[in-house]
């Protein structure tokens, strides 16, 4: 640095013979009211000196510190400068418009009231400097860094705060009209009573912010965030903000009704007392928020999430929530009686004893809920998922269920009654004194479940599969087993009187002493199935199979067994009088001592039929097959057995 011992008049004589001062330092001295106009400062420091009411127009600052300055009142229009230090200057009511400041470093500085229209500061550094009310109007604060600052009641109209910071600083009161915010990071600042209605929001950031009573916000906040900001109590109605980031805000009392907030995050917010009415909500996302009291009547919320959400007295009257998340969340489903619920989640809802009926639930996820009690009455639950849930003592009559997953659900004593169900998943779930009455259950799965305690009556199971099932002693008079698959189930003495079996499958059941009366079983297959001791008088089986099955002491009296094949059948004893069996195929079968007085057998083939001791009193067999004992002896022959030499 250089030593000169500097007077005002030498400083005039640097500036009028255009010597550099470079290196130059000036201390303490008193230069109020001299004009630098024009003058190139570039590299002179400056400490505690006093240039208030100088003029500076033009002059360039270029490598110049400055502590402990006094510019007030000072004109300082387009100054052009160049790596700028100022500490601990005064700058009160100083004209700075149009000067260039840019990457200028200025700390603990006081420009409050200065003019700095059409600044140019892009990269500025500003730390603990006071612009309150200061006319910073145009000024172009682009990837600024303002740290701690005040700017209370300061202009910012048309300002350019392109990712620029402004940290842990005072916005209250600003006019911002007009100002462009594109990436601006703004953390910690009050900005209580600012003015942003005609500003340009292009994704700021507003994180841990006061905005409360803000004169107004921009219309459109779309992409913008307010992560931990206060915006309690500010009327937002009608803006747009969507992709908008809420996170942990205090939104108390804020009216956004008629707002477009899609796929908004509001996690963690607390919303009490705020109107959503009207609201675009879809995708967003208010997971463990506090929404006590907040009303969001009419608004629309396809996919929103409410998981872990504290809902309690929030309105959603005629509200769109098609595939919302209610997982965790805490509510009363009553809450929800007139809004669209269709395909939304619920997973561990506390919904005891909830009135859902007459609703569209269809596509519904109630995963691990508690619905004990839960009355369903005449709702549509098609594509619902309830997997290990509990739904006992629920009302499930009337629904319609189509691909409805009960998997692993408690239905214990579950009314069911005229539900109509199409392939339904049951698996593993609970059906312990459920009442199926009436119930139409179609392509659904019973294989494995337990069913000994269920109660029907007249209940429709076509097609579905009930392979293995015991129903032994159960009363299934009336029931339509159309299709259905019984292979090896345990029917064994129940009631199948007048079921409708057409196609139905019972290889290898156990029937035996079941009543088939009056069954209508057309093309019925009961292959290898043991109906010893059953009753099928008064059946029509036409077309049936009992290829192998045993017989023994059935009884068939007056039914419909045309065209059925009873071929290897054992069916000693059995009782076939008055029934019809033209064009059956009984070949091969034991019907000894069988009473066949008055049965039709026209057409029949009885090849290989044992038949000792049976009854054929006015047995009608025009046309039959006789055994054909040349064809028997060919059957029974088996190669010869020949010694081997030197046996």
């Amino acid at each position: 640095m250089t030593n000169i011992q500097f007077t005002p008049a030498l400083v005039l004589q640097y500036v009028a013979d255009k010597r550099p001062f470079q290196g130059c330092v000036i201390q303490n001295l008193d230069l109020a009211g001299i004009d630098l106009t024009g003058a190139d400062l570039s590299g002179l420091w400056l400490i505690n000196v006093n240039l208030t009411n100088a003029r500076l127009n033009g002059a360039i600052l270029s490598d110049c510190c400055w502590k402990f300055v006094d510019l007030s009142s000072a004109s300082a229009r387009s100054l052009v400068t160049k790596n700028l230090v100022m500490e601990s200057c005064r700058l009160n009511a100083t004209n700075l418009s149009d000067s260039d400041l840019s990457g200028a470093a200025l700390t603990q500085s006081d420009l409050q009231n200065s003019v700095c229209e059409g600044l140019e500061a892009i990269g500025i550094s500003l730390t603990a400097c006071n612009l309150s009310a200061a006319n910073l109007a145009d000024a172009d604060f682009s990837e600024a860094v303002m740290l701690q600052c005040e700017f209370a009641n300061a202009d910012l109209r048309f300002a350019d705060f392109t990712k620029a910071s402004i940290l842990e600083s005072n916005l209250s009161g600003c006019n911002c009209s007009e100002a462009w915010f594109e990436e601006s990071m703004i953390v910690e600042a009050c900005c209580s009573g600012t003015n942003f209605a005609t500003a340009e929001f292009v994704g700021p950031t507003f994180m841990e912010c006061d905005l409360t009573s803000v004169v107004d916000l921009p219309v459109d906040c779309d992409h913008s965030s307010f992560s931990k900001s206060d915006l309690s109590g500010l009327n937002l109605k009608g803006k747009s903000f969507e992709a908008t980031d809420f996170a942990e805000c205090n939104l108390t009392k804020v009216d956004f009704s008629g707002c477009k907030m899609q796929a908004a995050n509001l996690r963690d917010c607390d919303l009490v007392d705020s109107v959503l009415c009207d609201a675009d909500l879809s995708e967003a996302n208010f997971g463990e928020a506090f929404l006590l009291d907040a009303d969001f009547s009419r608004a629309q919320l396809t996919h929103a999430v409410f998981a872990e959400a504290d809902l309690a007295d929030a309105r959603f009257d005629d509200c769109n929530c098609y595939r919302s998340d209610f997982s965790d969340a805490e509510f009363d489903f009553e809450q929800l009686r007139t809004a669209d619920l269709r395909a939304a989640r619920f997973e561990n809802a506390m919904l005891n004893g909830a009135d859902l009926s007459q609703r569209d639930l269809s596509g519904c996820e109630f995963i691990s809920c508690d619905l004990q009690n839960a009355n369903f009455h005449q709702s549509n639950l098609e594509d619902a998922d309830f997997t290990g849930s509990n739904l006992s003592q629920a009302n499930l009559s009337e629904t319609r269920q189509r691909e409805t997953c009960f998997e692993a659900t408690n239905l214990t004593g579950s009314n069911w009654c005229r539900a109509k169900a199409t392939a339904i998943d049951l698996s593993d779930a609970n059906l312990a004194q459920v009442d199926l009455s009436q119930a139409e259950f179609e392509r659904t799965d019973f294989d494995g479940l337990d069913l000994q305690q269920i109660a029907v009556g007249k209940t429709i199971f076509r097609s579905c599969d009930l392979t293995g099932v015991d129903l032994s002693g159960k009363d299934l008079s009336g029931c339509d087993l159309t299709k259905a698959d019984l292979t090896d189930a345990n029917l064994a003495g129940c009631s199948l009187r007048q079921t409708h079996a057409a196609g139905c499958d019972f290889t290898k059941a156990n029937l035996v002493g079941a009543d088939l009366s009056e069954m209508l079983g057309q093309g019925a297959d009961f292959t290898g199935a043991d109906l010893s001791d059953a009753v099928a008088c008064n059946s029509k089986l036409n077309q049936a199979v009992f290829v192998g099955a045993k017989l023994v002491n059935a009884n068939f009296e007056n039914s419909l067994l045309n065209e059925c094949i009873f071929e290897n059948a054992q069916a000693s004893g059995v009782v076939l009088s008055k029934s019809s069996l033209q064009y059956s195929d009984l070949s091969y079968a034991d019907i000894n001592h069988a009473k066949l007085v008055g049965v039709d057998l026209q057409h029949a083939n009885l090849h290989g039929v044992l038949q000792q001791g049976a009854d054929w009193k006015d047995a009608k067999k025009r046309k039959a097959v006789a055994t054909d004992h040349d064809r028997a002896a060919a059957e029974a022959w088996k190669i010869p057995t020949v010694p081997l030499k030197g046996q």
